[in-house]
C-alpha cells in the first residue's frame, strides 16, 4: 500500500515516513500542488495532507482532492 505525505516541514515528513516504514511505501511532497502535479502517475493509496499549509495551498488543494478521487 502507498502513502503520500504532504507537509511543508521536512522534520514532520521524516517523522511520518519513519512511523509508516514497513507498513506503507511512502512518497513525500512539500506542497499539495506537487502531489497533484503527479497524481495521475501514482498508484492508488492514501494521502496525508497537512491542513495547516499556507492558505493558498490549502484552499486550492481541497477541491482538487475530489478530482484525484474521481480519477480512480
Amino acid at each position: 500500500m502507498y502513502a503520500y505525505l504532504v507537509d511543508d516541514d521536512p522534520l514532520v515528513l521524516a517523522s511520518l515516513q519513519a512511523t509508516l516504514e514497513g507498513r506503507f511505501e511512502t512518497r513525500t511532497f512539500q506542497t499539495a500542488e506537487a502531489l497533484l502535479a503527479v497524481s495521475g502517475d501514482l498508484a492508488p493509496g492514501v494521502a496525508l495532507i497537512d491542513m495547516a499549509l499556507p492558505a493558498w495551498t490549502a484552499r486550492r488543494s481541497t477541491p482538487s482532492c475530489a478530482t484525484v478521487r474521481s480519477r480512480s
